[in-house]
């Protein structure tokens, strides 16, 4: 009787380490499945973007404002997210200073002046927001409107991206970088956002998370596109700055005198 107990022992102790191991094999399976969830639903997000901007007001309009279209612009062929919960931003210093870090930055890029965060810009933003309209306020300032994202930074970064539809050359509005131009309005000197969560989804209605940003004195003035959104480096009288075209600029001027000197050694070897 003893050994048949040990043995009985022993095949309960086998059986539940068996047990045991397919557990731990199913909790690592799902482990590694929530892994895999969640990065892909990261980069999901950070891909996407944004699923809803709204065009730029122009000053150039009549009615100083331009209603975006109704459905939503795409950004790419994959820019849409099924999330519609509120960024994790709080409306506070760090939502101001999210806005004005982004912001700034692409200015800098552009050799426009930072702005500075206006009070009351920011509560004209936040009440018009809250409305959940989505076109154009058609309010004194500059606006730029956008929905559907997962942080300020990532739509202000839509907005600047919408550089590669600007020509410098006609230096005119269009619905297709207004976001930028206005970004970037050297003129410009202060700006205010709101955001909220919006629920409804009406037929001019915003679903989701909705930002608002005016922007004072306003940009997208027609006629002063040419003295007012400058390229990467260039300095207001049309000469190179410290940006990003001075220092292609540069490069370029050192490639070719290392090139005109090694021609004339070879040239000078060449006559010895």
């Amino acid at each position: 009787m003893r050994t048949m107990q040990g043995t009985y022992s022993f095949r309960v102790l086998a059986k539940s380490l068996f047990v045991g191991s397919a557990l731990a094999a199913a909790t690592d399976s799902y482990t590694t499945l929530t892994s895999t969830t969640t990065v892909a639903t990261s980069t999901t997000t950070i891909t996407l973007t944004l699923s809803r901007i709204a065009s730029s007001s122009a000053s150039a309009t009549t009615d100083s404002s331009i209603d975006p279209p109704t459905q939503a612009r795409l950004l790419a062929s994959s820019t849409f997210t099924t999330t519609s919960a509120l960024p994790s931003t709080t409306m506070g210093s760090s939502f101001q200073s999210e806005v004005l870090n982004s912001t700034n930055w692409y200015r800098a890029q552009h050799e426009a002046a930072p702005l500075t965060w206006n009070s009351t810009l920011a509560d004209y933003a936040q009440d018009y927001a809250k409305g959940c309209i989505w076109k154009h306020s058609g309010g004194p300032y500059g606006e730029n409107l956008a929905a559907n994202f997962a942080s300020p930074t990532l739509a202000i970064d839509a907005w600047g991206k919408e550089e590669h539809s600007y020509s410098y050359r006609s230096g005119k509005f269009t619905e297709e970088d207004g976001h930028f131009t206005q970004l970037v309005w050297q003129n410009t000197t202060q700006v205010g956002c709101g955001l909220v969560q919006c629920d409804n989804d009406a037929h001019a209605g915003v679903k989701g998370a909705y930002l608002v940003c005016e922007y004072s004195p306003r940009g997208n003035v027609d006629g002063q596109f040419k003295y007012n959104v400058d390229k990467p480096g260039m300095e207001d009288d049309g000469t190179l700055g410290l940006g990003g075209a001075s220092n292609m600029h540069d490069g370029a001027r050192e490639m070719v005198v290392t090139l005109v000197v090694v021609y004339v050694i070879f040239a000078l070897c060449f006559l010895c």
